[in-house]
């Protein structure tokens, strides 16, 4: 069983960590959103409004459980290896679409970044 960093029992404890290999985190469910594939990774997507301009966001993490509160500043956790923010932007006036991924390697001590167009 995977044992989730934001379960009830760990939701505000930040020092709690993670307990999912990374087969079983992609198979289940993160903060009630299961895993999707966008450009050929797989992961967990959520808007960046959702965790940036809420302390708290209530969600169901299992079918049979009532919705949860979690500390959205645990949103990242110890199982996190890159975040990607992606934007698209569109310029109403050209027509042109552009495609902008930040994308933010945590796996290692020192926090790498790199920018795609």
């Amino acid at each position: 069983s995977c044992q989730d960093s934001q379960d009830r029992s760990s939701a505000s404890n930040p020092r709690t960590v993670a307990t999912c290999s990374s087969k079983d985190r992609e198979e289940g469910t993160y903060w009630g959103r299961t895993a999707n594939t966008l450009r050929g990774e797989k992961g967990f997507s959520e808007f960046l409004s959702v965790i940036a301009d809420n302390d708290m966001v209530v969600r169901t993490l299992d079918d049979d459980e009532s919705p949860s509160m979690l500390q959205t500043r645990y949103f990242l956790d110890a199982l996190t290896t890159e975040v990607h923010v992606v934007l698209l932007l569109l310029n109403p006036n050209t027509g042109l679409i552009s495609l902008l991924d930040v994308v933010w390697d945590v796996s290692l001590p020192s926090v790498k970044h790199k920018i795609k167009i």
